[in-house]
């Protein structure tokens, strides 16, 4: 998914440098949306970036250019129409639910969309300059000057000097998705939802490194091998923080990886070894669940099950809506964290512990500490 992202940006620079618009950009930057919602907002920021040199008037090949990028994304808007109703993946309205714009201004929740406005955009922008800090701090820091650097550009023979691109996805990207689609921000699960963000933030701080070595002032009495090789120490630096940070992930990576297995694929294991063949399965975190144990699988958040939407409100706690979707599929198993329905995990006469799997030694992970089956009793005086 990010090489898309970076062969359609890189694509555009490279056009932009050849002053036309390349084909290929446009159709990376489609089947990048295909892949990730997040990277709706490359084309629309890449047209505007080309669209400065003739004074922001749509031309004949913009109109093309939106025609193939339409072309590509109609597959997937027909499919979203036809499975769940609505043109966006059903993942989307599964995890951002009511908490958007859209679901705002749906609902007429004004205190919900004073917060789109106002505060989200700012949750997104705070926990991005910190991942940016958590990656390469230096770099972080000369961010700022490398977006300057950047927007400041002179204008060359009548023409922007350089693409806008990167500084403009960089600025908006945290803004936009905090208004449209604030499900978690960009430090949840070592930033998943903004990982196509990393190479543009060490893009943009090398520049402002690289600006900053520039401008450093010069003392005269200083020994001239300092300035020879100043830059070596400061790059060397940089790297010297990027082994740094991957050996810190590489670790924090290992007990992640180990934690999914001690509870989520060995409770699919369990499944496996302990259920019929036939038996349904209702869970909220269904990926591993649903790949090792080979049982049917029902959504209880609606990523892949986009019918229990249907039964949730606005507002209100998921355990209602979801017992009640629940009483009408009649699935065989629950397997749920207690911490996530906490309603519905202390309904005994429905739900009986048959199995749990837990967290050994400090969740670094994992949506909760333990990990329960219930056996599903479906009686409807129950």
């Amino acid at each position: 998914m990010e090489r898309l992202q970076r062969g359609g940006v890189w694509l555009h620079l490279v056009g932009w440098e050849r002053r036309h618009v390349s084909v290929w950009a446009t159709l990376l930057f489609a089947l990048a949306a295909l892949a990730r919602p997040e990277y709706l907002l490359l084309f629309p920021l890449a047209l505007a970036d080309q669209s400065r040199r003739r004074s922001y008037q749509i031309s004949h090949q913009t109109i093309v250019h939106i025609v193939l990028y339409c072309c590509v994304l109609a597959p997937l808007v027909i499919f979203n129409l036809w499975v769940g109703g609505k043109p966006l993946p059903n993942t989307y309205y599964a995890k951002v639910g009511d908490y958007g714009m859209i679901g705002a201004v749906t609902n007429l929740d004004f205190t919900q969309l004073i917060k789109t406005v106002c505060y989200y955009p700012v949750v997104q922008c705070q926990e991005l300059i910190r991942l940016a800090a958590e990656n390469n701090l230096l770099l972080a820091c000369a961010a700022p000057l490398g977006l300057a650097t950047m927007l400041g550009a002179r204008r060359k023979h009548g023409v922007e000097a350089m693409s806008l691109l990167v500084p403009l996805v960089l600025i908006l990207f945290p803004l936009i998705r905090g208004i449209v689609a604030p499900f978690k921000g960009p430090l949840f699960q070592h930033g998943r939802y903004v990982a196509h963000l990393v190479p543009l933030l060490v893009v943009v701080g090398a520049i402002g490194l690289r600006r900053a070595l520039d401008l450093a002032p010069r003392l005269q009495q200083a020994p001239k091998t300092l300035f020879l090789h100043r830059s070596i120490v400061v790059w060397s630096l940089v790297f010297v923080l990027f082994a740094i940070g991957v050996s810190q992930y590489g670790r924090l990576y290992g007990r992640n990886v180990a934690e999914i297995e001690d509870m989520h694929i060995d409770m699919a294991r369990w499944v496996e070894a302990n259920t019929p063949s036939e038996s349904i399965i209702a869970s909220h975190d269904v990926g591993a669940l649903g790949y090792f144990s080979g049982r049917k699988i029902v959504d209880m958040v609606g990523l892949v099950t986009p019918t229990v939407l249907e039964y949730l409100s606005p507002g209100l706690p998921a355990d209602d809506g979801v017992l009640e979707y629940l009483r009408d599929v009649e699935p065989d198993f629950v397997i749920m964290m207690p911490t996530w329905y906490p309603g519905l995990s202390k309904m005994s006469r429905v739900f009986r512990p048959e199995h749990e799997e837990v967290v050994k030694g400090v969740r670094t992970i994992a949506a909760g500490d333990r990990l329960v089956a219930y056996r599903a009793i479906w009686d409807r005086k129950n």
